[in-house]
C-alpha cells in the first residue's frame, strides 16, 4: 500500500472530503468535472469558491489537487452526453485510506494492528 506523499497538502485533503460529500448529497455513480467543480464552488463554507482571488475552482485546479491520490479526469458518458469527468470507483481506494470512517478510525492506515504485541510480554 502506497502512503500519500508527503506534498500532499491539506487543500488536497479538504478536496477529497468534499468530493465524497459531493457524490454522497447527489447519490450519483459518475459526474462531470465541470458539474463537480460548480457542486464544490458552491460550498459557501469552504475554500473553493475564493480561490483564484475570487474567481473559484476550475476544472484543472482540481485535477492538479486530486493528482497526489492518482486521481484524474477521463472520458466519461451520463446519458447520450460525453465529457471529461470522474466515476466515483475512482475515488474509492482514496476514500478508504484517507478519509476517516464514522466509527472514528480511517481507513486502511490505521487498521494495522501490531501483530507483536507478545514480544512485550515476560514469559
Amino acid at each position: 500500500m502506497m502512503d500519500l506523499p508527503e506534498e500532499t497538502d491539506d487543500l488536497s485533503m479538504m478536496l477529497l472530503r468534499d468530493i465524497k460529500a459531493v457524490f454522497d448529497t447527489i447519490k450519483v455513480d459518475r459526474i462531470f468535472s465541470a458539474d463537480l467543480v460548480e457542486q464544490l464552488n458552491g460550498m459557501e463554507d469552504r475554500p473553493w469558491p475564493d480561490l483564484r482571488r475570487g474567481n473559484g475552482l476550475t476544472q484543472a485546479s482540481m485535477a492538479r489537487y486530486l493528482r497526489p491520490f492518482n486521481i484524474s479526469p477521463k472520458q466519461i458518458k451520463i446519458g447520450v452526453k460525453g465529457k471529461r469527468g470522474f466515476i466515483l470507483s475512482a475515488f474509492q481506494d482514496a476514500f478508504n485510506r484517507y478519509i476517516p470512517t464514522e466509527g472514528g478510525a480511517q481507513g486502511e492506515t490505521m487498521k494495522q494492528s501490531n501483530n507483536n504485541s507478545d514480544l512485550n510480554q515476560k514469559k
